[in-house]
């Protein structure tokens, strides 16, 4: 089985300007969360989706 991290970084919610400021302020910590979460489940490709 294959496995995949997605993150949905698009702000298509009225609330979700909250993930901007998280994501200008401190990016890495996207990176770092993925990375994290991609050895958890032993995924093996990552996706983030921005617009």
């Amino acid at each position: 089985d294959e496995h995949y991290m997605v993150c949905n970084a698009d702000e298509g919610d009225p609330g979700a300007w909250v993930n901007r400021v998280v994501m200008e302020g401190d990016p890495h910590l996207l990176i770092e969360g993925m990375l994290i979460g991609g050895y958890a489940t032993k995924a093996k490709v990552g996706f983030i989706y921005l617009r």
